[in-house]
């Protein structure tokens, strides 16, 4: 691409400051999400099936600012933060071991991502692995280049760290192994494996020994890997099309379809000094195959192979400008335009919420199935809030369904909402626990409309004793919960 070093750095900035806009404007906005509240609910670590890290950390913010109104927006600025380094340590290191052409389209795709935005906005572990993934890249390449053995250490204890969030983190390290076992330099491998295993086995040993291992394996093995979706890349394109708009899809297979044309190599090929392009086509390979082909149902797991994509496309971009020039203008502009406003509406303008509510942005409409209430997987970061605290807070202040019993023993009310049990459970009983789950006619009927549950077959009628802009409660006996 033909770009002016004024031009460079104009874009540049405008990706910086557009990549912090769409991961922290209204970062305090939504209440918590499922998954958001299993990483900040305290529970023994070696019964979590995930690595304990996130809930270590969540955990950690959450019980300091818990008693603040706005504790939601504190438990996610790590990760906030973590999504936004990811975008300055990408453009560090691909300027160095590539170009500022292909440093800054990469770094572009990944600020304007919808899928990487959505974990920077959401107190889970995806962000960190991602951070830790470039940060393991770029202290390889300073390893091979700069001919120092500390970079290999730190980057072996980095990999540590991050399988302590995920074992999804075995995405980059398998690709780190195997570009230091094509060196021959077995030297290399062990001051990499070392620290790795020494950090990872703190947790690893005692959860393979504890009883719950043998569940999460089952878990795994069944749930996520050898079954799920029939047509796992029918469910991969979902994913891409409820995060980013069409023409954000678009340029990537045009990407990628010249980095084929363009920029093929023998991704096997044992060389003894580290290759940039080599490095990246092997992990995309090794996440590709896992979490594209290979895993069953992977759903939003797929952002394992974005990074990778992401520099690969690029890489082909840039070649296709090369022989088309019109592509120069042509390409930027686009996505631009229709990145902006796609994640502009999907995560800034809350008048209505994406997608929940049907939605357009400049190129045409958003993703809508899910606001037309078809059952949609691996939906999450989006806006949400449905008034949660009002609604604890309403609970607490209608009187008594019946005689007041020792609540040190059992709580106070019963509930049957259409959301999902984790939300409810954690606004409802914040402060005190004042009312348990029960689907078999409850105390109350709690029903939010747009419930992150995505049940929105159900129906109430009746006079709900208390209501807002987007709940009602409804008493035992005076309603009755239908289906379409």
């Amino acid at each position: 691409m033909k770009v002016s070093e004024n031009l460079i750095k104009v874009l540049l900035v405008l990706t910086f400051v557009s990549a912090f806009a769409f991961r922290f404007v209204n970062l305090w906005y939504s209440e918590f999400q499922a998954d958001e509240i299993e990483a900040v609910v305290s529970a023994p670590l070696l019964t979590q099936s995930k690595p304990p890290m996130q809930f270590i950390l969540s955990g950690f913010i959450f019980n300091l600012a818990k008693n603040s109104d706005n504790f939601e927006f504190f438990v996610r600025l790590p990760f906030f933060l973590a999504g936004f380094l990811v975008v300055i340590v990408l453009y560090k290191l691909l300027v160095k071991a590539f170009d500022k052409k292909v440093a800054l389209l990469t770094t572009f795709l990944v600020s304007q991502s919808g899928l990487l935005i959505a974990f920077s906005r959401v107190a889970q572990y995806q962000s960190f692995v991602i951070l830790l993934s470039v940060v393991c890249a770029f202290l390889l390449y300073k390893h091979f280049v700069d001919k120092n053995n500390t970079y290999l250490i730190l980057c072996g204890a980095l990999s540590g760290l991050a399988v302590l969030f995920h074992y999804d983190s075995l995405s980059f390290i398998i690709p780190i192994v195997l570009t230091l076992l094509f060196t021959k330099d077995f030297k290399k491998l062990s001051l990499y494996l070392l620290p790795f295993l020494l950090l990872s086995s703190l947790f690893f040993i005692p959860f393979v020994l504890h009883s719950n291992f043998s569940e999460t394996l089952s878990y795994l093995w069944n749930k996520r890997i050898s079954s799920g979706n029939s047509n796992s890349f029918e469910q991969s394109i979902t994913i891409l099309n409820i995060y980013h708009p069409r023409e954000f899809i678009y340029a990537l297979l045009l990407g990628f379809g010249s980095w084929i044309v363009f920029g093929w190599r023998k991704l096997l090929k044992a060389q003894p000094a580290f290759d940039p392009n080599k490095y990246f086509e092997l992990w995309f390979l090794i996440s590709f195959l896992s979490f594209g082909v290979l895993i069953k149902s992977p759903l939003t797991h797929i952002y394992n192979f974005f990074i990778p994509l992401f520099v690969l496309a690029s890489v082909g971009l840039v070649e296709l400008s090369k022989k088309i020039r019109a592509f120069n203008f042509v390409i930027p502009l686009v996505l631009i335009l229709s990145t902006f406003s796609f994640n502009y509406m999907a995560f800034i303008d809350t008048r209505e919420e994406y997608p929940w509510q049907k939605k357009n942005y400049l190129f045409g409409s958003m993703f809508s199935d899910v606001a037309e209430k078809k059952q949609v997987k691996g939906v999450f970061g989006f806006p949400y809030n449905r008034g949660w605290r009002y609604i604890s807070k309403d609970i607490r202040e209608l009187p008594p369904l019946h005689p007041k019993i020792d609540t040190s023993i059992l709580p106070n009310c019963s509930y049957d909402t259409n959301e999902k049990k984790d939300i409810a459970d954690f606004y409802i009983n914040y402060y005190e626990s004042v009312c348990m789950f029960y689907n078999s006619s409850p105390d109350f009927y709690i029903f939010v409309k747009r419930p992150q549950s995505l049940v929105n077959t159900i129906k109430v009628k009746g006079e709900p004793v208390k209501e807002g802009a987007d709940f009602a409660i409804y008493t035992r006996g005076t309603y009755k919960v239908g289906v379409n």
